[in-house]
């Protein structure tokens, strides 16, 4: 199952992927015009292609303040945290579920994308 399709307007649709570069294929499809939540931003690839995609604004999530970091300091994000485009935030979302869930509600996701493992 790729992913679970959405009522425009009320559920966000969450992309389920088995691998990294369908992921992020199925992540750029999806970008366009969406406020984005990405969870397991990591340092920012994904990130950078989403907003080049034509996302209208992405929260980056992630457990490592290494990778926040290296994210931050990427030419390809740095100009759109600047604008608003792009917040990264500090947040272990598989031990912090409230968290995440206060997340989701501050921007009000369209599409949601979950990206968790190790690569």
């Amino acid at each position: 199952l790729d992913h679970l399709a959405h009522e425009a307007g009320s559920v966000p649709m969450l992309l389920v992927v088995p691998e990294t570069p369908a992921f992020r294929c199925r992540a750029r499809e999806a970008a366009a015009g969406a406020i984005v939540l990405e969870v397991g931003c990591s340092y920012g690839e994904a990130t950078a292609s989403l907003l080049a995609a034509g996302a209208a604004s992405v929260l980056g999530l992630d457990s490592s303040i290494e990778c926040l970091r290296s994210a931050r300091g990427s030419e390809r994000l740095a100009p759109h945290l600047s604008t608003g485009r792009l917040s990264l935030r500090l947040l272990d979302a598989l031990r912090y579920p409230a968290q995440l869930q206060a997340a989701a509600q501050s921007v009000r996701p369209s599409v949601v994308l979950l990206d968790i493992g190790v690569d």
